[in-house]
Parts: structure tokens; C-alpha cells; sequence
């Protein structure tokens, strides 16, 4: 997440500023699809904090893991009574 702050002289810093550019208002995703993709990508973001805590580069699993979870949560609060939401890069 602080990939765009920490390496500011580098095209990852111009693919950052273009997400905010290019539909700042989001992408067009139905709630059931969208708690599908977090259902799936959850273990697998249990495992890279696994590995990350066993190499130390990670201080606070629980806030780290918070912030995905933030992020998550913003696009599923953003859905429609008819399930229709925006999801924004995070």
C-alpha cells in the first residue's frame, strides 16, 4: 500500500498516479462476484503474512492485515440495494 509513497522515481510511481486519473470513481462490480474475489484472495493474504512475519518484515500482522480488510470493506459499502458497486484501486 505505501508502494506508491515509498518509490516515487519510478514507473510505479507514475502506475499509482494514474489509478487516481483513470476511473477514480472505480470499476463497475456486482457484490457476489466481489465477495467471491475476497473470500479467495484472504488465505492467500494469510500466507504472505505468514511469510512475511517468518522473514521479520512485517511489525503488526493485525494492522497490517486491517488495511486490506479496510479496503475491502469500502468496496462492498459502496454496493446498491441491487448489489451493483464501485470498486476502487487501492
Amino acid at each position: 500500500m505505501k508502494l506508491c509513497v515509498q518509490r516515487p522515481n519510478t514507473i510505479i510511481a507514475s502506475l499509482c498516479s494514474k489509478r487516481f486519473v483513470i476511473n477514480p470513481e472505480g470499476y463497475p462490480v456486482k457484490r457476489r462476484e466481489y465477495q467471491e474475489l475476497v473470500d479467495m484472495v484472504r488465505a492467500d493474504t494469510e500466507q504472505l503474512l505468514d511469510l512475511l512475519e517468518k522473514h521479520g518484515l512485517v511489525e503488526d500482522r493485525k494492522a497490517w492485515l486491517g488495511r486490506w480488510e479496510e479496503v475491502w470493506q469500502r468496496t462492498l459499502d459502496s454496493c446498491d440495494r441491487r448489489g451493483h458497486c464501485m470498486m476502487v484501486l487501492s
